[in-house]
Formats: structure tokens, sequence, C-alpha cells
């Protein structure tokens, strides 16, 4: 008679300690890294997400995602789908000085093998000006006055190739990898790099859910055509999201916080040293599974939106407000094959 119960206290108790035990690795792998010179915000292009519904929850999904994006926010995500899914995303990002694009299509392998997943994300924008001094100009009175006029103008581009995998081991633990490929452009200058993203997610209860990214895990080296080199740091994401239904409604909550060694110092919320720290919380509303409201922070910046469901076609939106920089406006559209 206890022999069933004894069984599942077991099986529990080892579940916890490997989830612990990874935890534990990704921590020391963390903090291994930090020794490794790297550019300061370095990858800061690559950490504006993609789709409407995660900028709508504040960008708090490292353990939420279960879609195409599993590319971008985790990997293992991607163990989830039972579906061919292809998604568009266009925004128009800080009062529209950014263009920021993304496409990406994920699809099951047969006999539980896994899902395979790709995606292309690129951000930029042109408005570059190229200036010079205007030696001819009356208004040089001193060494100090300078005028100058503009000899051309240039754009800019970042743009990122992401390839995964993820696969279920049992139940309730799905893990993935990614490589990335990099390509930057600005003014005629151009650099490339690799990547390696790995993640995890953990379905203790059907409503809990726990996920963990180590983004550019082993180091992502960037070379450009002028001979410089740098490398965007591993840094950790971790999240956890809760979901109930209600009747016609579910309520889901999400809280992520991403932890970097590049001592940001100001420029995080959080910082202690070289480790520094940002956090990001949402809520969804859905009703009937047709429409859903939403509402965030990221990174203490205000974020809403929301979504429509047309058969397999699902429509979401989202706005993201921001003093210094203005305000950011994202479409996004997924379809189930």
């Amino acid at each position: 008679m206890l022999n069933c119960p004894l069984k599942f206290v077991s099986y529990n108790m080892l579940r916890c300690k490997q989830i612990s035990s990874l935890l534990t690795l990704l921590f020391s792998w963390l903090f291994l890294c930090s020794p490794l010179e790297g550019a300061k915000y370095a990858g800061e292009f690559l950490d504006l997400g993609v789709g409407a519904r995660p900028l709508g929850m504040g960008s708090a999904y490292v353990a939420l995602v279960d879609d195409v994006t599993s590319t971008y926010w985790n990997p293992a995500g991607l163990a989830q789908l039972q579906h061919k899914e292809i998604m568009f995303m266009h925004a128009e990002t800080f009062g529209n000085l950014l263009n920021h694009d993304y496409f990406g299509f994920a699809f099951p392998l047969s006999g539980a093998q896994g899902t395979l997943g790709v995606s292309f994300i690129y951000l930029g924008g042109g408005g570059i000006k190229l200036t010079d001094l205007d030696y001819s100009s009356p208004n040089d009175k001193s060494p100090y006055d300078y005028t100058f006029k503009q000899v051309g103008e240039e754009s800019h581009g970042d743009y990122s190739l992401y390839f995964s995998y993820a696969r279920k081991a049992g139940s309730k633990l799905s893990w993935g990898g990614g490589a990335k490929v990099i390509y930057r452009k600005i003014a005629g200058y151009s650099g490339t790099g690799l990547g390696l993203d790995l993640g995890v997610r953990y379905l203790p209860r059907h409503w809990l859910s726990l996920g963990a990214r180590l983004a550019d895990a082993t180091s992502t080296y960037l070379s450009y055509s002028t001979g410089e080199k740098e490398s965007i740091l591993p840094s950790l994401r971790l999240g956890g999201a809760i979901s109930k239904r209600y009747r016609s409604f579910q309520f889901t909550g999400a809280l992520d916080g991403h932890l970097f060694l590049e001592g940001r110092d100001y420029a995080s919320q959080l910082s202690w040293g070289e480790l520094s720290a940002d956090t990001y919380a949402g809520a969804e509303v859905g009703f009937k599974d047709r429409v859903w409201g939403r509402l965030g922070s990221e990174r203490g910046h205000l974020t809403a939106g929301g979504g429509i469901r047309y058969r397999n076609l699902l429509v979401d939106f989202a706005f993201l407000s921001h003093e210094q920089l203005d305000d950011s406006y994202r479409l996004s559209l997924k379809l189930r094959l």
C-alpha cells in the first residue's frame, strides 16, 4: 500500500535534486566566465526580445514560453510544440528610432524526436549623418567655434540567425540549445560572430512553470572588419510563471530575473560589483482562449498589450513606455499550421 506514495516522493526528490544540480551548474558556469574579458553592453542589441505577447507582459517569458519564439527566449520551450508554427513581427522601437523585425518557424519532428526551430532578427535603421568641418564658414571665429557640413548618410543594422533544437526529458522537464550567427554593419564597417544559448524548462505542477536560459554560454565572439574583436559574456535568465483557469477566464503571472557579470552599475536596476541584475514582471488575463489583455514592467518601464485569435491565426500587439528613449510599439502575427 505504501509503495506508490514512496515511489512518488522518491521521484519528486530526485527531480528536485536534478533541478538544483542544474541551477548550481548554470550559476557556477556564469561565475567561472566572469574573469573573461568582454565588452560591456556588446550584446545589448540582442536583449530587446521578440513577439508582442512577451513585451506586453514585461518580457517575463523565460518560464512561460512554449511556442516558436522559444528560439530566442528559451530553446527548451520548443519541446512543447505539437504543431508547426510561423511568426512575423514588426516593431517601431523608441519613437521610430529603430526598426525591429522578426521571423520564426518551428516544427516538431516525427516520432517524438524533439523540435527544430529557426528564426531571424533584424534591428537597425538609417539616418547616421556623416559630417566634416566647414572651413569656409564665417562662423568659425575661434578654434572652439566649429561649423559642420553633412557629407553623407549611412545606415546601421544588426542581423541574427538562430538555429535551435529541444527535446523532452520526461513529462515535466525539457531542455534545448541553439546556435546563433550574428552580423553587424554600421557606416561601411561590419562584424560577424557566433554564439550558443542553452535552456531548460520544468513543469512541477500543471499551473506552475520554471525556466532558465544561459545566453552566450561560451561567450559570443565578434570580429570586425577593422581588426578589432569583442566578446559578449554569458548571462543567466531565471523565471517562474503561474497560470490558473476560472470558468472561461485564464489568469497568468510571470516574473524573470536577468543576471550579468559586466559591472553595469547604474545601467541595471540592481548592481553588486561585477554582478548586475534586471527584473521583469507581467500578468495576462484571457477569455475563452480568444481574447487577451496584458500588463507588465520591463526593467521598471510600463508595458501593456493584448491579443486576439481567429481560428489558427493569433494577432498580438504591445506597447512599451520609456521616458528617455520614447515609446515602442510592437505587432506580431502567429500562424499554427
